[in-house]
């Protein structure tokens, strides 16, 4: 996981155009795993309270 964010650095590095997008990405894509993560942990808390 990390050689592939080193990867995306150095390859954004050298195309400055993308790096706004990259950093957008990251940011969509981390938001949208932190809910999954949530609405998981809600799913397996409601499992056990029933």
């Amino acid at each position: 996981m990390m050689c592939l964010f080193i990867f995306l650095y150095i390859y954004l590095h050298k195309s400055r155009y993308l790096f706004h997008f990259s950093v957008f990405f990251v940011f969509i894509s981390f938001s949208s795993l932190s809910s999954f993560c949530f609405s998981a942990k809600s799913f397996s808390l409601d499992q056990t309270l029933h």
